[in-house]
């Protein structure tokens, strides 16, 4: 066994001395300072141990393709939030908050008021009064005015009505015991 490792040296040692010269071998040379020189900033700080930490922004001011995407996400984000403002059929009423729908379908007019109940805000019983709004080009004709009563409870609810025509646009009035609230209403 001694002997074969001796052996196996001598030929390394011949081999090293005397390389075998043909067209088929090829000779690399490596110099790590030579690709060292033109490597980037990032590899040169990796090499000499510098770790830094990338930061949520620096990684999108990190090429120009990062930036358009950052700058995207921010544009669509206050696009979303102005939209949800400005389309906002939210309303106040002694402390509730309520939010109305209307679809028109086949003849008729369905409105849907969802109250979200606040710590502190008033329960108890609400007059409801829609009517079709008038425009300057209507008839001259009375509209009609439709009322129902409900019963604020301290749960989030939603009040279903039906009104026997096809409107557009609606006027509702909701009044408690001490405030009230008007608003305007764009039927689907």
């Amino acid at each position: 066994m001694k002997a074969d490792i001796e052996t196996g040296k001598n030929i390394l040692m011949e081999a090293l001395k005397n390389p075998p010269v043909s067209d088929r071998d090829t000779i690399f040379h490596y110099s790590r300072t030579q690709r060292l020189k033109r490597a980037s900033r990032d590899v040169k700080d990796l090499n000499n141990g510098v770790v830094r930490k990338p930061s949520v922004f620096g990684i999108f001011r990190s090429s120009k393709s990062h930036g358009v995407l950052f700058m995207s996400i921010i544009i669509l984000c206050a696009f979303i939030t102005i939209i949800a403002k400005v389309s906002d059929n939210s309303y106040k009423l002694d402390g509730n908050k309520l939010t109305v729908s209307a679809m028109r379908y086949e003849g008729a007019t369905f409105l849907v008021f969802k109250k979200t109940f606040a710590e502190g805000a008033y329960t108890g019983p609400v007059d409801i009064a829609v009517s079709p709004s008038v425009t300057d080009d209507s008839p001259s004709v009375e509209p009609a005015v439709f009322t129902w009563r409900v019963y604020f409870t301290p749960d989030n609810e939603d009040f279903p009505f039906s009104i026997p025509l096809e409107a557009q646009y609606l006027t509702a009035l909701l009044r408690t015991e001490t405030k009230s609230v008007g608003m305007k209403i764009k039927a689907e």
